[in-house]
Parts: structure tokens; C-alpha cells; sequence
């Protein structure tokens, strides 16, 4: 295992477990009644069949339960997938991003590696911690993926911090 710097700050990092739930809340009463309507609704006029309606009903049920699994999943995951953001005496470890999301693996990022830090807008209210890397990578750190506003404008002051110590003495911060 990689030894690792000792841990100056560290921020709980991932999805909210109460958005999590009401989302998937959401999506079971849309799932309920999708089923009622697609097969325990009595028949209007049952001489004539089944209606049209009903088996656009019974497609959006069968089909609901392909994203209410994924939601489930993630619900699922805020009590056993835990990640962070560290920040250590000389690198900034985040979880690694891939093609699915985020991975339970972290990266060390080392502060000489980061070239710029700033806090940008991003959809509807929400700011990202967008960092810049001298191999032109751009990271981002969603503001809504931390615990709170605070812990946000926290690592947001804490990192440029330490990036203004790195940029005046040249080598990694202590």
C-alpha cells in the first residue's frame, strides 16, 4: 500500500442521502401508479378490449423499473460508499473519476501539479471548485456533492490557500 501524507482536512465527499431518498421516492409513486393504471384499473368499456393507453402504461412500467434499480443502488450506496476529499500536508486526494461516475478508488494530486483553483457557476445556483492541472486535465468538485455550502466555500479558501503557499515558496507546502 502507498504511504501516504499525514491528513490536514478531510470532507466527506458523495451523493445526499435525503435527496437520494426523495428521488427515489418520487420514482416508486410514479412506478405505483403506472402499474394501477396499466393493469389493477377496471375497464371503462371492457367490450372493446384493452385501451391503447393501457399498454403505454404497462411500457412505462416495465420500463420505470429500469431506473428506479439504479436509484436504488445509489440510495444504497450513501450508507456504504464512503468517499472523501483529503487535503494533506503536499497533495489533494479526490475519489477518481471514470466513465460510470466516481469510483471508490482515490487520486493524490500533488499541489505542484495544480496550476489554477477558482470557483465557477454552474447549473442553476450550484458552483464548481474548478481545478487546472500543468498536464491541461480540468477536475471540478460539484458544490452539491459536499456536505454543505460551508464545507464547500471551506475547501474552496483552504485550497487556494495552499496553492498561494506552494506559488511562494516554490515547492510543496508545509
Amino acid at each position: 500500500m502507498k504511504n501516504r501524507p499525514p491528513v490536514l482536512h478531510e470532507y466527506r465527499y458523495g451523493g445526499k442521502r435525503l435527496q437520494c431518498l426523495i428521488l427515489l421516492l418520487l420514482a416508486l409513486a410514479g412506478e405505483g401508479l403506472f402499474v394501477y393504471f396499466g393493469w389493477l384499473m377496471p375497464e371503462i368499456s371492457p367490450s372493446h378490449g384493452p385501451a391503447p393507453e393501457r399498454f403505454l402504461f404497462r411500457f412505462m412500467a416495465v420500463f420505470g423499473l429500469v431506473g428506479i434499480v439504479p436509484l436504488g443502488a445509489l440510495f444504497a450506496s450513501t450508507f456504504t460508499h464512503r468517499m472523501r476529499i483529503v487535503l494533506s500536508t503536499d497533495s489533494l486526494i479526490r475519489p477518481k473519476p471514470n466513465r460510470m461516475g466516481i469510483s471508490r478508488e482515490e487520486v493524490e494530486i500533488p499541489y505542484r501539479d495544480i496550476e489554477r483553483v477558482a470557483v465557477e457557476p454552474f447549473m442553476r445556483g450550484t458552483r464548481v471548485l474548478r481545478m487546472d492541472l500543468r498536464d491541461g486535465t480540468r477536475l471540478a468538485i460539484p458544490e452539491n456533492m459536499l456536505a454543505n455550502k460551508a464545507a464547500f466555500r471551506d475547501l474552496g479558501s483552504r485550497l487556494k490557500e495552499r496553492m498561494s503557499r506552494e506559488k511562494a515558496l516554490g515547492s510543496p507546502a508545509e
